[in-house]
């Protein structure tokens, strides 16, 4: 009967005329503040030479040590919700029990899309530049929003702390000189996760008892996968493409998202940041236990993989061509390495 059952799986899938679902951006975020809430766009432009979406990871709250602060030690961050309106220069953020906050900051993309030395210049306007620790590394920022900014920060996270911006590229090196900056982002300009990922990933914590999670735990700028089934109906709409298999994305070395063409720079190595649910700040823990099972490599336990904007295309671009990034691109893979997908 089995064989009989998968004869007739495998004559139904080869006369189905149906095409196979294509791999798609499913859900874009941006993070304007390290370690706070993500605010999910439609659309969103680019930088081209970083490659990173505008703003993303362009502030932080650093405490008196100059530290910048985590969700792990501090969990109210996650229940800031940070808003852009690049038209209007602002950014607002919300937070239980108090006012929003709105403020008035330079966001001229000229700003962004320039080359900039690893000393790059502070506008007048803003604070002394100072030495801040990002995971243990130095880094630069100046203080922004002034003490009025300072004081509502420190009443929502509840120690004090001050808002601050990146002031200096941590971006790889430019042809011709300077470097782009990717902000206070740990390692590279993109975070991409795979929804069948998270999935397999909900169904293992599942097996055990616990919570599943979302692709918000993650923390990611894209989050790709086939398209889900219709509104009310029991099959997908496409049998899902090896693409967006659980997984795939390991393998991955290059691929083209919408009319971009993205370098994998390496896997994204996790730490107990994906233990903190993005919308409570309530600790989980069993997340990172969990993908040791099966997502580790040597010390590392690894979810997600960073991305670039191929440099080639980045130089080209020279600082002024719009790019962007939409919910709904095609995301093709065009190089592959021997990793094959990781499942428990």
């Amino acid at each position: 009967p089995a064989e009989r059952t998968s004869s007739a799986d495998a004559a139904d899938a080869e006369a189905d005329p149906r095409p196979a679902a294509p791999c798609r951006v499913l859900e874009l975020f941006v993070h304007p503040l390290k370690s706070c809430g993500g605010m999910r766009v439609r659309r969103w432009p680019l930088d081209p030479l970083s490659g990173r979406l505008l703003y993303d990871r362009e502030w932080g709250l650093a405490g008196p040590s100059g530290t910048l602060l985590r969700s792990t030690a501090h969990p109210r961050l996650a229940l800031l919700r940070p808003e852009l309106d690049l038209a209007a220069g602002l950014l607002t953020v919300s937070a239980p029990g108090l006012a929003t906050l709105t403020l008035s900051l330079p966001l001229e993309e000229k700003q962004v899309h320039s080359r900039v030395a690893p000393r790059a210049a502070r506008s007048p306007s803003s604070s002394p530049e100072e030495s801040l620790t990002l995971c243990g590394e130095e880094c630069y920022g100046a203080a922004v929003g002034g003490p009025e900014a300072a004081l509502w920060f420190e009443r929502a996270v509840g120690v004090p702390c001050r808002l601050v911006r990146c002031s200096r590229a941590r971006g790889p090196p430019l042809a011709g000189g300077g470097a782009a900056s990717i902000g206070f982002a740990n390692e590279a300009p993109l975070l991409l996760v795979s929804q069948e990922s998270v999935e397999t990933l909900s169904s293992a914590l599942r097996r055990e008892g616990e919570r599943p999670v979302g692709a918000r735990s993650f923390r990611p700028n894209i989050v790709v996968g086939a398209p889900r089934a219709s509104p009310g109906g029991t099959r997908p709409e496409a049998p899902l493409l090896s693409a967006a298999a659980s997984g795939a994305e390991d393998g991955w070395t290059a691929l083209r998202v919408g009319g971009l063409r993205l370098r994998v720079a390496g896997p994204c190595a996790r730490c107990s940041m994906v233990e903190v649910d993005p919308a409570s700040g309530a600790r989980h823990g069993s997340v990172l236990r969990t993908l040791a099972t099966y997502r580790r490599s040597h010390a590392r336990i690894n979810f997600g993989v960073f991305c670039e904007l191929e440099r080639a295309a980045a130089e080209r671009a020279g600082g002024t061509e719009r790019m962007f990034v939409e919910e709904g691109d095609e995301v093709e893979p065009v190089a592959r390495s021997p990793a094959s997908p990781t499942t428990p």
